[in-house]
């Protein structure tokens, strides 16, 4: 696992909800961690929402 990725949920299709650091630390976005197109040690991801307080928002 990535230092600066933490995984939240496990999506149906094995990706991965994150948290990610790598842009500030105080205040991490969430991604996805696309497990199939991403190489050992180097995730590819694509953004969900810039912050959790946003992703949240999208849950029904």
């Amino acid at each position: 696992m990535n230092k600066h990725l933490l995984l939240i949920f496990i999506l149906f299709a094995g990706d991965f909800v994150c948290l990610d650091y790598r842009n500030s630390r105080d205040n991490p976005s969430v991604c996805v961690w696309d497990h199939e197109n991403s190489a050992e040690l180097e995730p590819n991801t694509y953004p969900v929402a810039d912050t959790f307080k946003e992703f949240s928002a999208m849950l029904h």
